[in-house]
């Protein structure tokens, strides 16, 4: 029988896979059309590469030019080999504070859209990260990175935090779409926003008159993919919310209690899993090292330290939990035992949960996955 760390690995690798972008791509764009004119591709975020290689994919010569727009660490050598890849320039870029090479690229598709035709069309490929990537400040450049350091670090949620990125840019709130008029905007998402607001994800700069948006993937998806897995392995799986918001240490919390309450009632002979999809904030006191999938985790421990076979984990869909190199973290009875309760309240206050889940192995490390689709968190109980 799997151990309960072996189904977590396999839930985080299959879930993920199950989420592509090119995949999700290449459904969105089978009855897409070539403009009369010319057709230019701009891809924006975590996923714009993966994205990028699903558009080449599905109109292999149509593309005329294109610049995909990525984080460092995220692109890399493409096995697609068709004459539209072939035209597409990539740039990789600071997130989530914006960079000068964030700048660089951005004037670059700025350039590249200038002048364009009522002929012409823009296929739009926007995933999170989107707003640190693409941007023209409308002031600056070290204005904005503080500005957007200290909201980042005081907890602000995704809403207030490209609210205020909107005011501050040239590109962001509809001001690209209005760029690129008369052209015609075709927009694919992969939404990391809860609600899947479109003023919001990557700060809306394909909003206007002359712009078709389609989601084509969100957290709902990703959570329905971790309960297939889940039940894959046996798990009776239930997505108990796609909304989770809040600070992670209370989230954290709330997972050890669902995890308490359902060793009490359930079945004992019937393995179960609870799955909780969103984006909790983390608000910065210490100088430690986390993200808030691991201080979610490193949290939960507290609480499922007396309970065999519970295992509780919270992973970032894009596999870079705040500025580390893990996607999340994975704790279970034997964690408090590992690290003790003062050294985990010690590390909780110092936002050092990477380096508290690393002395115990408890990290969970997936490389950049080329997706982003907020977090998920899961709750294991097996029987």
């Amino acid at each position: 029988m799997s151990t309960l760390r072996e189904d977590c690995d396999y839930i985080v690798t299959h879930a993920i896979s199950a989420c592509m972008p090119d995949k999700l791509v290449i459904s969105a764009l089978q009855d897409f059309k070539r403009p009369k004119g010319r057709l230019i591709l701009v891809a924006i975020g975590k996923a714009a590469f993966k994205m990028a290689e699903g558009a080449a994919l599905s109109l292999p010569s149509e593309i005329d030019e294109g610049i995909v727009i990525t984080k460092y660490g995220h692109s890399y050598k493409s096995s697609v080999n068709t004459d539209s890849m072939v035209r597409l320039r990539v740039y990789e870029a600071g997130h989530p504070i914006v960079d000068e090479n964030s700048v660089k690229a951005t004037v670059e598709v700025l350039k590249m859209t200038e002048n364009l035709t009522s002929d012409d069309e823009v296929l739009f490929l926007i995933s999170g990260g989107g707003s640190a990537l693409f941007e023209s400040p409308d002031c600056s450049l070290k204005e904005l990175q503080d500005t957007t350091d200290r909201l980042l670090k005081s907890g602000a949620d995704i809403y207030e935090l490209n609210r205020v990125r909107s005011k501050l840019s040239k590109v962001k709130g509809g001001k690209f779409a209005e760029h690129c008029k008369p052209a015609h905007i075709t927009t694919l998402i992969l939404s990391d926003v809860l609600g899947d607001k479109i003023e919001v994800i990557a700060s809306g700069p394909a909003i206007g008159d002359n712009v078709e948006t389609k989601i084509i993937g969100n957290v709902e998806l990703l959570c329905n993919e971790t309960k297939k897995t889940c039940e894959e392995l046996g798990y009776k799986a239930e997505i108990v919310t796609s909304t989770l918001t809040g600070y992670a240490v209370d989230a954290g919390a709330m997972l050890a209690a669902k995890a308490r309450e359902e060793v009490s009632a359930c079945d004992r002979f019937t393995s179960r899993a609870f799955i909780y999809g969103g984006e909790t904030t983390v608000v910065v006191k210490g100088g430690g090292r986390g993200g808030r999938n691991t201080e979610i985790a490193l949290s939960a421990a507290l609480g499922i330290d007396n309970l065999d076979n519970v295992a509780i984990f919270s992973i970032g869909s894009d596999g870079t939990d705040g500025p580390t190199d893990a996607a999340g973290g994975f704790v279970d009875s034997s964690t408090v035992k590992a690290l003790s309760r003062e050294v985990i309240r010690e590390a909780l206050e110092d936002n050092d949960s990477y380096n508290a889940l690393k002395k115990v192995n408890s990290l969970i490390v997936t490389g950049p996955t080329n997706t982003n689709l907020n977090d998920v968190s899961v709750v294991l109980v097996k029987n």
